[in-house]
């Protein structure tokens, strides 16, 4: 009843979701090139479209029109679960090989390793807790210690400008094997 309560609060204008600067903007930047961005909550079955409606952006923007999708542990099942990532992925038509999961929680972190989701960022404050230099560097556990969101925002894209660089030579040395 209580989720129930918080949506009916957003949805009339009573509350307000702020969320973390960075993690708003790194949702934009992500929509806005092309990701798909998925909300997966440990719960707040009713609230989180709601809530992300109020958090208003620049031109007249919420964070809701950023959002591709909204999952809930209540529907999906608890994030400790390989099987929810693996719901998730199908729901939404995607291989786990392409997704990029990122949660506070190491147990989260180290079930969605299990379910073959590609990257795996754990965001911590404290870099006390394993950070070891770059957030595409994995640690022993399989996944990235990170401690913001820039970061992972960051390794994805120089991962994927890597990969580029590395595809466009095969491409251009196949080319040089055909011609000869």
């Amino acid at each position: 009843m209580q989720d129930e309560v918080a949506a009916y609060a957003y949805q009339k204008g009573k509350l307000f979701f702020d969320i973390f600067y960075e993690a708003a903007a790194a949702i934009k930047h992500l929509a806005e090139e092309g990701k798909t961005v998925v909300i997966y909550s440990s719960g707040l079955k009713h609230t989180f479209k709601p809530a992300f409606k109020s958090a208003k952006m620049s031109g007249g923007k919420t964070l809701d029109d950023f959002i591709s999708f909204y999952f809930s542990s209540f529907d999906i099942g608890d994030k400790d679960k390989v099987s929810s990532f693996r719901t998730i992925a199908n729901k939404i038509g995607i291989s786990l090989k392409n997704a990029v999961f990122i949660d506070g929680k190491e147990e989260n972190a180290k079930t969605a390793v299990k379910a073959g989701v590609k990257k795996v960022y754990r965001v911590v404050k404290d870099s006390g807790y394993g950070h070891k230099g770059k957030s595409t560097e994995k640690n022993d556990r399989g996944y990235c210690t990170i401690t913001s969101i820039d970061e992972a925002i960051e390794g994805n894209n120089a991962e994927n400008k890597d990969s580029e660089e590395s595809s466009d030579a095969e491409s251009e040395s196949s080319s040089h094997a055909e011609a000869a």
